[in-house]
Protein backbone atom coordinates (compact mmCIF):
# COMPACT_ATOMS: atom_id res chain seq x y z
CA UNK A 1 0.00 0.00 0.00
CA UNK A 2 1.53 3.58 -1.13
CA UNK A 3 1.61 6.09 1.97
CA UNK A 4 1.02 9.68 1.41
CA UNK A 5 4.83 10.80 0.64
CA UNK A 6 5.68 8.20 -2.23
CA UNK A 7 5.11 9.54 -5.32
CA UNK A 8 2.47 8.18 -7.21
CA UNK A 9 4.88 7.07 -10.28
CA UNK A 10 2.97 7.29 -14.20
CA UNK A 11 5.30 4.92 -15.81
CA UNK A 12 3.35 5.24 -19.56
CA UNK A 13 3.50 8.95 -19.07
CA UNK A 14 7.18 8.88 -18.54
CA UNK A 15 8.19 6.24 -21.12
CA UNK A 16 6.39 8.74 -23.80
CA UNK A 17 8.61 11.82 -22.79
CA UNK A 18 12.15 9.88 -22.64
CA UNK A 19 11.12 8.53 -25.71
CA UNK A 20 9.93 12.35 -27.02
CA UNK A 21 13.48 13.78 -25.47
CA UNK A 22 15.57 11.00 -27.05
CA UNK A 23 13.71 12.05 -30.79
CA UNK A 24 14.30 15.55 -30.51
CA UNK A 25 17.99 15.01 -29.55
CA UNK A 26 18.71 12.82 -31.97
CA UNK A 27 16.99 15.32 -34.63
CA UNK A 28 20.00 17.96 -33.57
CA UNK A 29 18.03 21.23 -34.77
CA UNK A 30 18.76 23.27 -31.62
CA UNK A 31 15.57 25.24 -32.77
CA UNK A 32 13.14 27.18 -30.31
CA UNK A 33 10.59 24.36 -30.58
CA UNK A 34 13.05 22.16 -29.67
CA UNK A 35 14.28 23.77 -26.61
CA UNK A 36 10.95 24.44 -25.52
CA UNK A 37 9.81 20.77 -26.33
CA UNK A 38 12.47 19.29 -24.48
CA UNK A 39 11.72 21.73 -21.51
CA UNK A 40 8.16 20.34 -21.64
CA UNK A 41 9.20 16.94 -21.77
CA UNK A 42 11.72 17.23 -19.13
CA UNK A 43 9.58 18.99 -16.61
CA UNK A 44 6.89 16.29 -16.87
CA UNK A 45 9.39 13.63 -16.13
CA UNK A 46 9.45 15.86 -13.39
CA UNK A 47 6.44 15.77 -11.96
CA UNK A 48 5.42 12.23 -13.12
CA UNK A 49 8.00 10.57 -11.54
CA UNK A 50 7.46 12.79 -8.28
CA UNK A 51 11.69 13.16 -7.77
CA UNK A 52 11.62 16.98 -8.92
CA UNK A 53 13.82 19.18 -11.03
CA UNK A 54 17.43 17.90 -9.69
CA UNK A 55 17.49 14.60 -11.99
CA UNK A 56 15.76 15.59 -14.72
CA UNK A 57 15.75 19.62 -15.83
CA UNK A 58 18.63 20.47 -13.63
CA UNK A 59 20.72 18.31 -14.69
CA UNK A 60 19.92 19.34 -18.35
CA UNK A 61 19.63 22.93 -18.04
CA UNK A 62 23.22 23.67 -19.11
CA UNK A 63 23.58 20.93 -21.91
CA UNK A 64 20.54 23.00 -23.84
CA UNK A 65 21.74 26.07 -22.91
CA UNK A 66 24.56 25.65 -24.92
CA UNK A 67 23.13 22.78 -27.33
CA UNK A 68 25.78 20.47 -26.37
CA UNK A 69 24.93 17.21 -28.05
CA UNK A 70 27.13 15.44 -26.55
CA UNK A 71 26.14 15.86 -23.50
CA UNK A 72 22.51 15.87 -24.18
CA UNK A 73 23.22 12.19 -26.05
CA UNK A 74 24.77 11.06 -22.55
CA UNK A 75 22.14 12.24 -21.15
CA UNK A 76 19.33 10.14 -22.97
CA UNK A 77 21.57 7.51 -22.46
CA UNK A 78 20.87 7.59 -18.85
CA UNK A 79 17.10 8.07 -19.19
CA UNK A 80 17.42 5.22 -21.39
CA UNK A 81 19.00 3.36 -18.45
CA UNK A 82 16.70 4.53 -16.10
CA UNK A 83 13.47 3.29 -17.98
CA UNK A 84 15.66 -0.30 -18.06
CA UNK A 85 16.32 -0.56 -13.88
CA UNK A 86 13.29 1.23 -12.57
CA UNK A 87 10.41 0.73 -14.70
CA UNK A 88 7.85 -2.05 -14.89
Amino acid sequence: MRTSDEPVLDWEGMKHCIAKIREIVAQKQGDRRSILQLGYNLGRLSELSGWGRGPFWDRWKGPVEEWNLSDMERLVQELLLLEVTDMP
